[in-house]
């Protein structure tokens, strides 16, 4: 609560008081303001210190998400993805697979699912919080088709190298402090080529401000980058920013992946050991892995290592890549 009042004495809303604060001249009344109509007893119950503040990161109208998804630019950008969705999945002749990474409780998701069909998308939404991909999996529960998985390395094997769009709705701000390899991960996500799709505010809208400062410790901007900090960002990351624009605070960039990736032959090390050693000692299959499965006590998950690389349950994603130099 004190963080909401020192902001909105800095941004010249209000002024200390003799009994707490004052509205400053010339602010008007918002009580019929669209975001505000209906909602004003949410706020007055936590002004009143009826409510925990902490209620509006969950809520319909308030929480991050929910205000992301409201921001003016945000349906026309999602509209935009799914023309993109259509392009590609024609230009393919086969749905494009698309991951969506920090897909929170799928409300861009639902927007974006809702435009195209089951010809043109294979959408996988990759989510860290348990409880917020429950509430996608209700959410997105008319798309029969739609997957939804928490984030883990189990996940990550499973979708290596299978995403012709890797989209970011306003999710790469908060994952990259906690994760300085995330973008590394895309890459080993993506085929060659591949799209990043990336939504990141440059500046908050003061509605968003409510629920922000509860996660920034009076800061909400800090995290946020502009246009030219994620150029670089990019760039050092080997991926080349497109293009880039921005409505209203909402920035939006089309990033493309690196087109040319290390992709390790079994075949060619086959060939090798072959000239080198009996034939009865050479593997007739090996598998490359990035991470080995673990059980809940960091042990070796031997059952989901079979499950996983059995011939049957190889990725049938390389037999139809997107173009793109291997």
């Amino acid at each position: 609560m004190e963080l909401w009042l020192a902001f909105l004495v800095t941004q010249r809303r209000l002024k200390p008081a003799a009994e707490g604060y004052q509205v400053c001249a010339g602010e008007e009344h918002e009580d019929e303001h669209p975001h505000f109509s209906g909602h004003d007893l949410t706020l007055s119950q936590i002004l009143r210190g009826a409510r925990n503040e902490l209620s509006l990161l969950n809520d319909a109208q308030w929480s991050p998400e929910s205000l992301a998804f409201n921001h003016p630019a945000s349906a026309p950008y999602i509209q935009e993805l799914a023309t993109i969705c259509q392009q590609l999945a024609q230009r393919l002749q086969r749905p494009v697979r698309l991951l969506d990474v920090g897909t929170r409780t799928g409300r861009a998701a639902e927007s974006l699912l809702a435009q195209l069909n089951a010809g043109q998308i294979e959408y996988v939404g990759l989510e860290q919080s348990q409880d917020m991909l429950l509430s996608a999996r209700q959410r997105l529960a008319p798309w029969p088709g739609a997957r939804l998985s928490l984030w883990n390395a189990d996940t990550l094997a499973a979708h290596a190298h299978s995403a012709d769009i890797i989209w970011l709705n306003n999710a790469l701000h908060r994952l990259l402090p906690e994760d300085p390899g995330l973008l590394a991960t895309l890459q080993q996500l993506a085929v060659p080529g591949a799209l990043l799709y990336v939504m990141e505010f440059r500046q908050l809208t003061p509605s968003a401000l409510l629920s922000t400062l509860l996660l920034t410790n009076g800061q909400p901007e800090a995290l946020l980058h502009n246009s030219a900090d994620w150029a670089a960002l990019f760039s050092a990351a080997a991926f080349n920013c497109q293009h880039g624009d921005e409505v209203a605070g909402l920035q939006r960039f089309l990033v493309q992946c690196p087109d040319r990736q290390v992709r390790r032959d079994p075949r060619q090390l086959q060939a090798a050991l072959a000239g080198r050693l009996p034939g009865w000692m050479v593997p007739q299959r090996i598998v490359f892995l990035d991470a080995l499965p673990l059980t809940a006590n960091g042990k070796i998950d031997y059952q989901a290592l079979k499950r996983r690389h059995t011939p049957e349950a190889e990725n049938p994603a390389e037999a139809d890549l997107p173009p793109g130099r291997h």
